[in-house]
């Protein structure tokens, strides 16, 4: 092996380690960068959240937000009225030909 092979062989084992420090330092900084997971409390103060569109019911406020809920209301959701047309048209039997 002539001593320029041995500079070129060099050379690509620092570049490799280098690039290899960079990224896991990179990772480590994405990681450490991620806030805390939220815990909620257990206590029961119902609320009433939307998540596109749909009404749910939630222990608290705590997790109606960490499920991505708006809170609505407080206390459980109530029941919602059908439209007046479907309404008419569940209570009309079908007709059979």
């Amino acid at each position: 092996m002539t001593l320029k092979a041995i500079g070129i062989g060099a050379s690509i084992a620092v570049a490799a380690l280098a690039i290899g420090w960079s990224s896991a330092g990179i990772a480590k900084a994405k990681k450490m960068a991620e806030p805390p997971p939220v815990v909620c409390p257990a206590d029961w103060q119902p609320v009433c959240g939307e998540k596109s569109g749909v009404r749910t019911t939630y222990a608290n406020s705590c997790w109606a937000e960490k499920d991505g809920s708006k809170v609505v209301a407080k206390g459980e959701c109530k029941a919602m009225k059908p439209h007046k047309k479907a309404a008419k048209k569940m209570a009309k039997p079908a007709m059979k030909k």
